[in-house]
């Protein structure tokens, strides 16, 4: 278990293998809630979570319709041009 301090300005430095563990930056939110005598820290999202029914039709394509092995050829070029394809 790792420690932190409160300053004289009420500020806590969250240990660096915490930071690093939940990929937090300068800037990241939290909402501050109590258990007792615990304090409780949650990252707020930055985008709240979505469906795919609310997105669908929000980027519209004029283009010919694709097929999914056209789509999968695209995503294979992608990732060769990427250096991820093996």
């Amino acid at each position: 278990m790792v420690r932190a301090t409160l300053s004289t300005k009420g500020q806590v430095v969250l240990p660096q293998s915490i930071r690093n563990q939940l990929g937090l930056v300068p800037g990241s939110e939290f909402e501050v809630t109590t258990e007792g005598d615990t304090v409780v820290l949650r990252r707020v999202k930055r985008y709240p979570a979505v469906s795919l029914a609310e997105v669908v039709g929000s980027v519209a394509y004029t283009g010919p319709a694709k097929t999914v092995d056209d789509m999968n050829a695209a995503i294979a070029d992608m990732l060769r041009a990427q250096g991820g394809a093996r």
